[in-house]
């Protein structure tokens, strides 16, 4: 079960008001119980006014439910209500409607998404973070170099931002940036297994097969068995040694 990011100055502004905090909070803890009452509840109380918090409920619910493309419809709604707060409040819920119509499989849509987010705030370091991961999903590393070059002027301390950057890089052929970019997410505290195992890529497009292999065999240690690192790992592992005996062979 995936749920959307937690955003806590969301659930402040839920809960500012003394008529809904109650009401939301409560219908928060049904979701986890007991997500298809929840959302019914979220109906029922939004028909006797429960606004953009109620809405707000009834799509958790979706989302506890997995139907991702109803619950980033109704976020891409709740962004444009009256009652949805300011600026930040709506550029917060475009960037849970991004990652729901991620869930769902369409990029395409979560990169509009969080570009409407972007437009709203442009100094949003989550979101231009959020739409360069998008972009490098999405097969496009040169738009994503363009908002993770901002993200990273703006948050020079997140090692997320470089970590993605030296992805794109090596998507472009961009290898020594990207070495760079790896060496500044590291500093950072970027995540050591996903460090590790873009690391290693990068190593293996330079021809340094024996680093790519250290890199991938300590995540293929350090991670969770079923964790996607490892299972990344292996696969990388797995390649390597294919072409290396393809090679070996001369190709026979």
């Amino acid at each position: 079960m995936r749920s959307l990011p937690f955003l806590p100055a969301l659930f402040l502004f839920f809960t500012a008001s003394a008529a809904h905090a109650g009401p939301y909070e409560a219908c928060v803890e049904l979701v986890a119980r007991d997500a298809d009452t929840a959302y019914d509840h979220a109906l029922r109380w939004g028909d006797e006014g429960g606004g953009a918090a109620a809405l707000h409920c009834g799509i958790l619910a979706l989302t506890k439910l997995e139907l991702y493309d109803a619950a980033a419809t109704r976020l891409e709604q709740l962004a444009a209500r009256s009652d949805m707060g300011g600026a930040q409040e709506r550029a917060l819920i475009l960037q849970q409607a991004g990652a729901s119509w991620l869930k769902h499989g369409d990029v395409k849509r979560a990169i509009a998404a969080y570009g409407a987010g972007i437009e709203i705030d442009p100094q949003n370091t989550a979101l231009l973070t959020a739409r360069g991961r998008a972009y490098l999903l999405g097969g496009e590393a040169e738009l994503a170099i363009d908002d993770l070059n901002r993200a990273a002027e703006l948050a020079p301390q997140e090692g997320e931002i470089f970590l993605l950057r030296a992805r794109a890089g090596r998507q472009t052929g961009a290898l020594e940036s990207a070495r760079r970019d790896i060496a500044a997410a590291e500093s950072a505290g970027a995540d050591p297994l996903l460090l590790r195992l873009e690391r290693g890529l990068i190593a293996e497009e330079m021809g340094d097969k024996d680093s790519a292999r250290k890199d991938w065999l300590y995540v293929q240690a350090n991670a969770k068995e079923e964790s996607a690192e490892a299972e990344a790992a292996r696969a990388y592992l797995a390649r390597m040694d294919v072409t290396q005996e393809s090679a070996g062979t001369g190709g026979n």
